[in-house]
């Protein structure tokens, strides 16, 4: 969630936003906490939500069942759209990508995690989860690198602004740059849409 909050914007009291795979609602609540705007969640699970509504009362934070590919909005009606561990879940990620741009209002942001699947600690995640048969990667639904990501997303109006590679803490300290780039198990990124 630091990483977010240091990727993301200013906003207006008055600005809207969007917490896709928003899952307990935690960072749907933190970024209402920080913001003071309207936030929505959206998951994909039925539990989650029902988990989400009877933990967070705030009149100006809402949640409901939704899904990336469909997204039930209006076009550019959010400011500020946040998507932490969902693309790696979808087997249609371009049309992800789209939806996301449509319900982005122009100079909007995008803050977005996508795994870093050139990271050797992948590699060794992947080796370690097949020998102790917990295969969770096994459900991961796509490899989109990083670098391919954000070609995708150029194609939908949407231009990289940051990107802060999540290292394992006892190397967070002594690396960065592309050594980070490499060694970083998560890419969080930040995009702005187009200004029309």
């Amino acid at each position: 969630m630091q990483n977010v909050h240091l990727l993301a914007e200013k906003l207006n009291e008055d600005a809207e936003i969007l917490d896709i795979g928003c899952a307990t609602g935690e960072i749907t609540s933190s970024l209402h906490s920080r913001f003071k705007c309207k936030t929505t969640g959206i998951d994909i699970s039925s539990k989650m939500i029902d988990h989400c509504h009877a933990t967070y009362r705030d009149k100006n934070v809402f949640f409901k069942v939704g899904d990336i590919l469909s997204l039930q909005f209006n076009d550019n009606n959010f400011d500020l759209v946040v998507s932490l561990s969902v693309i790696e879940w979808i087997d249609n990620y371009e049309k992800a990508i789209s939806e996301v741009s449509r319900v982005l209002k122009h100079g909007g942001q995008w803050i977005v995690s996508i795994p870093n699947w050139c990271s050797p600690f992948r590699i060794i995640e992947s080796i370690t989860q097949k020998i102790r048969k917990q295969n969770y990667l096994q459900y991961q639904k796509n490899k989109l690198k990083v670098a391919e990501f954000e070609c995708i997303a150029e194609k939908y109006g949407l231009k990289k602004n940051a990107a802060i590679y999540h290292v394992l803490p006892f190397y967070s300290k002594n690396v960065g740059g592309s050594v980070g780039s490499f060694l970083g198990m998560m890419c969080i990124m930040s995009l702005s849409k187009k200004q029309v």
